[in-house]
């Protein structure tokens, strides 16, 4: 017994001891009986020369299962790495349609694009939702901001809109107006808008003015070309696109 544990003290003072571990603090002489304390304080020194001179690996390579223990791996892994894991957390900056700062992510709208069809090299159409306005480029052509009555269209008027594509008027209690005014979303330049009365003979409107925020209405028979008066209660359909 006495003759193995000198040995292994022996192997190690040698093989390590040269570069991490100093001298041996119990010198132990064989043929001699070995007490426990001397030998455990040795075990203890070239334990703690070894921790603490000791260098890490540069660069370990691993392969099979590698379970990073309880308080998982501490500082960078780099290199490629495969396989399944529960949680992976990371402070890479991700660029791309998936963005990522620290470990907040980020997934860009779907942004819908076409190319090298016929003559039609590239075309990209942006901000066209379900529920948003939708523009080609950075100009308006359809807003959802729905119009609102300004004035005319008979006493008391209402409308139904939620946007610019297609709305109603519903005329007042008439009398002599022939006149109706909307106030509009500003367009980029103007608004080109059709509008129709419906089921009321010879009544046709037309446009009357140009303005990105405002649209003037006229009816007039188109019979006759003359100013017709609003009938009371009709439903007037319109169109209306931005330019």
């Amino acid at each position: 017994m006495r003759k193995l544990l000198f040995a292994v003290l022996a192997f190690f003072a040698v093989n390590a001891g040269a570069a991490i571990v100093g001298p041996i603090p119990n010198n132990l002489t064989n043929g001699t009986t070995i007490d426990a304390v001397p030998v455990m304080a040795n075990y203890n020194w070239i334990m703690n020369q070894v921790n603490t001179n000791a260098a890490p690996l540069a660069s370990p390579t691993f392969t099979g299962t590698v379970t990073g223990g309880a308080g998982g791996f501490v500082g960078a892994l780099t290199g490629s790495i495969t396989g399944n894991a529960a949680t992976v957390t990371t402070n890479a900056n991700l660029t791309g349609p998936v963005t990522s700062v620290g470990n907040a992510t980020t997934v860009a709208a779907a942004q819908p694009s076409i190319t090298s069809v016929g003559t039609l090299t590239s075309l990209t159409v942006s901000g066209a939702t379900s529920t948003g306005s939708q523009s080609i480029g950075s100009n308006l052509i359809i807003s959802a901001t729905a119009p609102t009555i300004a004035s005319g269209f008979g006493t008391s008027p209402s409308i139904l809109a939620n946007n610019t594509a297609a709305f109603r008027v519903t005329v007042g209690s008439g009398g002599t107006d022939y006149q109706g005014q909307l106030t509009m979303p500003a367009a980029p330049n103007d608004w080109a808008c059709t509008a129709q009365e419906v089921g009321v003979v010879y009544s046709a409107i037309r446009k009357m003015n140009t303005s990105p925020i405002n649209v003037q209405f006229n009816n007039y028979n188109s019979s006759t070309g003359a100013n017709m008066p609003w009938v009371a209660g009709a439903l007037i359909l319109v169109q209306c696109t931005a330019y």
